[in-house]
């Protein structure tokens, strides 16, 4: 709603742009959620039996292949496996492997020396997006971003860690809490702050 004061479009536009996916490029986010909310009734029910679990767990592993960890060597080492070239994997590519691991981490308790160990694979992981985004980006004598985008094995590895670091972390704070409360809202507008 708030863009749409902003671009005084009218309704009409405004409306058809939403569908078109024309607002404004940070807002991926909410389309892929959207279908990631839609199929929750459908995944939930495997969360609930030993089968299920168990399937969830196979579902991931292709993903963290198909989707995560090939795509990459592909790029880099120019790695071609006809396997993956012959058969289709689309079904497991985007965010889907990340919302269902979310699921199966959410039930398990973390030991503080793991947080720890989660902790510092995070950090190696910010410091290798970083390197190989910079090393690579030179070689091609252009920005690229292979290494940092949300599919890469280093933002994978970040991104899993970093939840494990917190999930059961005793450290809240009230500036923690708050931004986390309106996380959701930050990001919505984080656009409108950053290009004003």
């Amino acid at each position: 709603v708030i863009y749409f004061f902003l671009r005084n479009d009218s309704i009409t536009l405004f409306i058809t742009k939403i569908f078109q996916k024309k607002i404004e490029f940070h807002l991926w986010y909410v389309y892929a959620i959207v279908g990631l909310y839609l199929a929750v009734p459908f995944f939930k029910k495997l969360f609930d039996s030993e089968d299920g679990i168990l399937l969830i767990k196979l579902y991931i592993f292709i993903w963290v292949v198909s989707a995560i960890l090939y795509p990459t060597a592909y790029r880099y080492f120019k790695l071609e496996i006809p396997f993956f070239n012959n058969f289709n994997f689309n079904f497991f590519y985007g965010y889907m492997g990340y919302f269902l691991l979310g699921g199966l981490l959410r039930n398990h308790t973390f030991s503080k020396k793991e947080r720890i160990v989660a902790f510092l694979i995070t950090i190696i992981s910010t410091w290798l997006i970083y390197y190989f985004t910079k090393k690579y980006s030179y070689s091609l004598h252009k920005p690229n971003e292979l290494f940092f985008g949300y599919l890469s094995p280093f933002v994978f590895a970040q991104a899993v860690s970093f939840f494990i670091a917190l999930k059961d972390s005793s450290f809240k704070h009230g500036l923690i809490q708050k931004i986390s409360t309106h996380s959701y809202w930050i990001y919505l507008i984080h656009v409108i702050v950053y290009r004003n």
